[in-house]
């Protein structure tokens, strides 16, 4: 091995470290890098202000207020007005903020910085001065990064979420209909907040909302986006309608919403012929297969298992493997009809995704 391959396998090594602990993060904890940085900080210094986040994880204000956005969203974290001088702003964490966090694994920075600080002054400029001569020699010397070991933005710029009414939610009407291209951004969101939701890009979400929109279904309440499935027929078997992703935002569950948009687009796509749904399922998420289970025993159809996408062949060890579901057939007379009494039931959790862009 060349000297240079030497250097871009440690480099790899780095970033294949990176991308799994941010992974094993997001699955166990549904947080990323910088949120969980944040959360951390406000943790070392309860009732602190934005200004002195800002500074104590050397990223800007904006970037800061919408981190907190996030966090506050899945009441992680509340800001409250300073009782002396109403100018200023005290972030701490909630109880789930402080549960969540003891139970979230270390972040790889922090590790390094353990090591790092332990080591020498002369070894620490050593591998400062390395570091800087390998930016240069990539060119990317010019390029603005904050001192956070993470592969994603920080953090993407999307339009926020309003939290949807806690209070007798029976009252506000589920609507389901098929996404267009303007549900792109708050389905990007939707997917960001419910782990173990695997993200996709974007334009993904754009051309799931817009080329696959009569195979894919969105829910709202309250003039908000609080649920999705999206999906698209096999090119081969246009007759199986493949379940792409399902996600319920986690404030309007407990309403049965995933299982009511599941028979709401199976109800759409049996006039045009669709006979049998696929999904993909990983081991351990045993709340989407019981979803699909019930869907199923609702149907009064044959469910078949088999491993569509195995851990080490197809994801080299990276990702569970994905076991295919296959429901069907059916037809007219399986037919959930909407105007059935329905019994309130536990909202589902979120099902993994399963293709990236």
């Amino acid at each position: 091995m060349s000297r240079s391959d030497e250097v871009l396998v440690a480099l790899r090594k780095i970033i294949r470290a990176t991308d799994q602990n941010s992974k094993k993060l997001n699955q166990q904890t549904g947080l990323t890098i910088p949120q969980t940085l944040l959360m951390k900080a406000i943790a070392e210094n309860p009732g602190a202000t934005l200004g002195y986040l800002t500074e104590s994880i050397s990223l800007s204000q904006a970037t800061v207020s919408m981190i907190l956005d996030r966090l506050e969203e899945r009441k992680l974290v509340a800001r409250q007005r300073n009782q002396h001088d109403k100018r200023i702003v005290n972030v701490a964490l909630t109880e789930a903020g402080k549960t969540l966090l003891g139970d979230a694994p270390t972040p790889l920075q922090e590790v390094f910085i353990r090591h790092f600080d332990n080591l020498a002054a002369q070894q620490q400029g050593l591998i400062i001065n390395s570091l800087q001569a390998l930016a240069t020699l990539f060119g990317v010397t010019d390029l603005d990064a904050a001192p956070i070991l993470t592969l994603g933005n920080i953090p993407e710029q999307l339009p926020g979420m309003a939290p949807i009414p806690r209070s007798e939610p029976q009252l506000q009407q589920i609507v389901l209909r098929p996404p267009t291209a303007l549900d792109a951004a708050n389905l990007h969101h939707l997917v960001r907040i419910s782990p173990p939701l695997d993200q996709n890009s974007m334009y993904c979400n754009l051309l799931q909302c817009s080329h696959f929109s009569e195979t894919s279904i969105v829910a709202e309440q309250a003039g908000q986006l609080v649920g999705f499935i999206t999906g698209y027929r096999l090119p081969d078997r246009p007759d199986t309608l493949f379940i792409w992703q399902v996600s319920v935002h986690p404030d309007a569950r407990r309403q049965n919403i995933a299982m009511r948009m599941l028979q709401e687009l199976v109800a759409r796509l049996l006039p045009e012929g669709v006979r049998q749904l696929e999904t993909t399922v990983t081991e351990s998420n045993h709340a989407s297969a019981r979803l699909f289970m019930q869907f199923a025993e609702q149907l009064s159809t044959q469910t078949v298992r088999s491993c569509l996408f195995e851990q080490q062949t197809h994801f080299h060890g990276q990702h569970d493997s994905e076991w295919l579901l296959r429901i069907g057939p059916f037809d007219d007379r399986h037919l959930i009809h909407q105007s059935q009494p329905e019994q309130p039931q536990p909202e589902l959790a979120p099902k993994v995704g399963h293709l990236h862009s």
